[in-house]
């Protein structure tokens, strides 16, 4: 019987990021892919993309884990979004 694949886990800052300051997560991923090959898009509340279809960058693994990431510094907007990657 073949395990199944996990689903992607993003790691994000929970508490929050100020305005100016740099805004990056990570995204852990079931297989090394030197090409992560997704996006992101960054959405705020009502549901508008505010950072749209930003390349995913490979980082690499640690510890049997694959790791891929996402900067969104460029949102100097405070409020509540939310990460969608693909």
């Amino acid at each position: 019987m073949l395990a199944a694949i996990p689903k992607p886990l993003l790691l994000y800052n929970q508490l929050g990021y100020l305005p100016t300051e740099e805004k990056v997560f990570m995204l852990e991923i079931p297989v090394a892919r030197r090409d992560a090959g997704g996006t992101f898009t960054i959405r705020s509340e009502a549901g508008d993309a505010v950072v749209n279809n930003k390349p995913l960058v490979y980082l690499g693994p640690l510890w049997n884990r694959y790791y891929a990431g996402g900067d969104f510094s460029e949102l100097q907007t405070a409020g509540q979004f939310r990460i969608e990657a693909t």
